[in-house]
């Protein structure tokens, strides 16, 4: 069986999830964005948050992709 990617929306709820994926991501390819590790690192938690907001609106939409569950159910 393959493996499965979870695609959600980047919102409140996950936004610090995705701050961890992202502080990662500068780490592990320093020049693939537009900021640096170290000014990434200093947003504070409710930057995140801030942001995720921005980023989902009327004129955009932010994903977050991770691994994901095998299979699912249905309710």
């Amino acid at each position: 069986m393959g493996s499965t990617v979870s695609i959600e929306p980047i919102t409140r709820r996950n936004a610090l999830v995705f701050k961890a994926v992202r502080l990662r991501a500068l780490q592990d390819a320093p020049t693939a964005f537009g900021s640096t590790y170290a000014q990434t690192a200093r947003l504070t938690d409710d930057d995140w948050r801030r942001r995720a907001e921005e980023w989902n609106g009327e004129r955009s939409a932010s994903f977050d992709a991770r691994p994901g569950r095998a299979g699912f159910s249905r309710r």
